[in-house]
């Protein structure tokens, strides 16, 4: 899992930052940082209170992976990709680099 950094400013909102490690798919550590950015879980059973709605209610992680994952030999052509996913917006780089920022 990607280490997340916190950032705020009076008056601006949280910001969470991390750097996917290669290891890790894109769709995998977005989910994980906004649960950790939210205070919610990511599974859906009796214990959780107000988890996480599915990523795949917001767009499709299998793609989401492809465009930000290169193939061997190919070079990383989407420069970021930017969405809303359970009211934070979330950025994440083509260097994968994740954003997460209160919305």
């Amino acid at each position: 899992m990607a280490k997340v950094d916190q950032t705020s400013g009076s008056a601006d909102p949280t910001v969470y930052r991390s750097q996917i490690p290669q290891t890790e798919s894109v769709s995998s550590a977005v989910v994980d940082a906004v649960a950790t950015a939210s205070g919610r879980s990511v599974v859906r059973d009796a214990a959780a209170d107000d988890p996480l709605d599915p990523l795949y209610e917001t767009l499709d992680p299998e793609a989401l992976d492809s465009l930000l994952t290169p193939s061997a030999g190919e070079s990383g052509g989407i420069e970021s990709v930017t969405f809303e996913y359970c009211g934070f917006r979330v950025t994440v780089t083509g260097a994968r680099r994740l954003t997460v920022t209160e919305h």
